[in-house]
C-alpha cells in the first residue's frame, strides 16, 4: 500500500505526534495525523483506490467526531484514511474510487483556525487507548521523492537547533520534506528555549557591557576631577609663590632704601659734626 499526497499544493503545517502538550488535555500523546496547511478550495484527492466508508459531518460518525468538521473516510484496502476539515465533499458513501480521483475541497470546518488537510490513518481495527485515538503514523506510507535525507535532517538539526540530530530525531523527520523539518525544528520548545537563552545570554553580555562602560565612565570622570584638582591646587602654589617672590622684593627693596637712608644719615651727621668741630676751635 502506497499513498500519493491528497493535495497538490500544500505545505505541512503539524506532524504525527506534534505539539504533545495541548493535545494532552484531550488525553492524546499528541498530534494524530499531518495537517496540509493550503488555500481555501483546494483540491482534495484520494490518496489511494479504495470505497467511501463515510463523508459528511464528523459529528454523525463515532470515529471522527465534531473537531473533523466537513469530512471523509475511505476504506483503502489494509487501512482507512481520514480526510477532514473540508468545505465539501464530492462523492458518497459506497461509491468506489480511484487513486487520484477529486473527492472534495480545502476548508476549516470544524475545530479549524485557518484552511488546511487534516489527513490521518486508521488501521481496520483501530486501538482506540494507543494514545493517538486510535490513529497510526500515515507518514511512512505516502509515497514521495522528497522525504528528507540524514544528511539534510542533520544538517536542519545544526542549522536550527545547534547541535548534532539524535537517532530518535533523524528516524522521525525521515518521513517528511525537508521544509517541514526545517519549520518544525524551528517551531520546536527546544528551538525557543535556545533562542531564551541566546537572548539572556545577550542581555547579560549587554548589562557586563554597560557596567564596564559605567565603571570607564566613573574613572575618567575621576580621572578628570583630579585632574581639575591638581590645576587647581597648582595655581594656588603659583599664587601663593609670586605672593612670597613679590613679598621678598619688597623685603628687599625696603632693605635697600633703609641702607641708603642709613648712608646719608651718617654723611650728615659727619658734615655736622664737623661744622661742630670747627665752631669748637674759633670760641675756644
Amino acid at each position: 500500500m502506497a499513498f500519493r499526497w491528497p493535495l497538490n499544493k500544500f505545505t505541512i503545517s503539524q506532524g504525527f505526534g506534534g505539539n504533545a502538550a495541548y493535545y494532552k488535555q484531550f488525553g492524546q500523546s499528541g498530534h494524530n495525523g499531518i495537517d496540509l496547511a493550503a488555500n481555501n478550495g483546494e483540491p482534495v484527492y484520494a490518496a489511494d483506490e479504495g470505497t467511501v466508508s463515510y463523508e459528511g459531518w464528523g459529528q454523525n460518525h463515532s470515529w471522527m467526531g465534531s473537531p473533523a468538521g466537513i469530512c471523509v473516510l475511505i476504506h483503502h484496502g489494509g487501512s482507512y484514511a481520514g480526510y477532514a476539515h473540508l468545505s465539501r465533499t464530492v462523492i458518497n458513501k459506497g461509491q468506489r474510487v480511484s487513486k487520484g480521483q477529486l473527492i472534495g475541497y480545502v476548508g476549516a470546518t470544524g475545530a479549524a483556525t485557518g484552511p488546511h488537510l487534516h489527513f490521518e490513518m486508521l488501521p481496520l481495527n483501530p486501538n482506540f487507548n494507543n494514545g493517538f485515538a486510535g490513529r497510526i503514523n500515515i507518514t511512512p506510507y505516502i509515497e514521495t521523492t522528497q522525504n528528507a535525507t540524514d544528511a539534510q535532517i542533520q544538517q536542519a538539526y545544526r542549522d536550527i537547533l545547534e547541535r548534532d540530530a539524535d537517532a530518535g530525531g533523524i528516524a522521525h523527520y525521515r518521513n517528511y520534506p525537508v521544509d517541514f523539518v526545517r519549520s518544525d525544528l524551528a517551531k520546536s520548545a527546544e528551538k525557543r528555549q535556545l533562542e531564551a537563552n541566546k537572548a539572556a545570554a545577550a542581555q547579560a553580555e549587554a548589562n557586563r557591557r554597560a557596567e564596564e562602560a559605567r565603571k570607564e565612565a566613573e574613572r575618567k570622570a575621576a580621572e578628570e576631577a583630579a585632574r581639575k584638582a591638581q590645576e587647581e591646587l597648582d595655581r594656588i602654589a603659583a599664587e601663593e609663590e609670586a605672593a612670597r617672590l613679590a613679598a621678598e622684593q619688597k623685603a628687599h627693596d625696603y632693605m635697600a632704601i633703609a641702607n641708603e637712608n642709613n648712608t646719608m644719615l651718617k654723611q650728615i651727621l659727619t658734615i655736622v659734626q664737623g661744622i661742630a668741630d670747627k665752631l669748637t676751635s674759633i670760641f675756644k
